[in-house]
C-alpha cells in the first residue's frame, strides 16, 4: 500500500488490534463521494467494530474519519466520506470456486456416475449437489455419500485455491434436491441462491 494508506492501515491495526490487509480510498460512481474501504482477512475480524444496526460503530467510524482527515487533508477532499469494511477471504473463496472450468464440473458429474445427481450448481463460494428428490438427499447424508462428494469436489477446487483458504477437514458441499428447487423456488436459480 502506498502512503498514507499504509499509515492508516497501521493506525487501525494498532488502535483496534486487527490486522488490515488493504485500504482503498475511491469515489463512488453515482455521487462522486469519497468511500474508504478497509479490507480485513475475514468477516469475523471486524465483528467487534460493528453494531447490530450499522456497518460500523459510530465511535469507531468517527475515529477513522478523524484519522483520515489528518492523514489525507492535504491531498483529498473528504467531504461526505463514508467507510465500509469488507473481507478478502470470501472473495478469494468465490474466485477459486468460479475458476473451475465448467467442463471440469461436467467431467466430475460424469465420473461420479450417480443416477440420483441432477446437477452441480455453483454460486460464488458455495457449491450445491442437486439430487432429484428430498429422500435421496436424506439417504446420501445418512450413508456418508455427501462426504464422498465433498472430497471429489475438493480435489478439483484445490488447484484453484491460490490463497489456501480451503482445507479438506472443514470443506463440504451442500446437498439439495430438484424437488425442493422446483417446489420452493419455482425452478428459479435467482430465488434459490438468494436464499442460500
Amino acid at each position: 500500500m502506498p502512503e498514507p494508506m499504509a499509515e492508516l492501515a497501521r493506525w487501525i491495526d494498532d488502535t483496534y488490534q486487527i490486522p488490515v490487509l488493504n485500504v482503498r480510498l475511491e469515489r463512488t460512481k453515482s455521487s462522486n463521494l469519497p468511500r474508504l474501504n478497509v479490507i480485513f482477512e475475514y468477516d469475523k475480524d471486524y465483528a467487534g467494530l460493528r453494531d447490530e444496526f450499522t456497518n460500523i460503530k459510530p465511535a469507531v467510524e468517527e475515529n477513522i474519519k478523524e484519522t483520515c482527515r489528518r492523514l489525507f487533508a492535504a491531498e483529498e477532499d473528504l467531504t461526505g466520506l463514508f467507510i465500509i469494511f469488507s473481507a478478502f477471504a470470501p472473495v478469494a473463496r468465490a474466485e477459486a470456486n468460479g475458476a473451475i472450468p465448467q467442463d471440469e464440473i461436467d467431467a466430475l458429474q460424469q465420473e461420479l456416475a450417480l443416477d440420483e445427481l441432477w446437477k452441480i450448481s455453483r454460486n460464488f463460494g458455495a457449491t450445491d449437489f442437486m439430487l432429484y428428490t428430498d429422500k435421496q438427499v436424506e439417504r446420501f447424508k445418512a450413508n456418508g455419500i455427501d462426504d464422498r462428494l465433498s472430497g471429489a469436489y475438493f480435489d478439483i477446487l484445490k488447484p484453484h485455491d491460490e490463497f489456501d483458504y480451503f482445507n479438506r477437514e472443514t470443506f463440504a458441499v451442500h446437498l439439495d434436491s430438484k424437488e425442493t428447487f422446483d417446489q420452493n423456488y419455482d425452478s428459479s436459480w435467482q430465488w434459490y441462491w438468494n436464499d442460500h
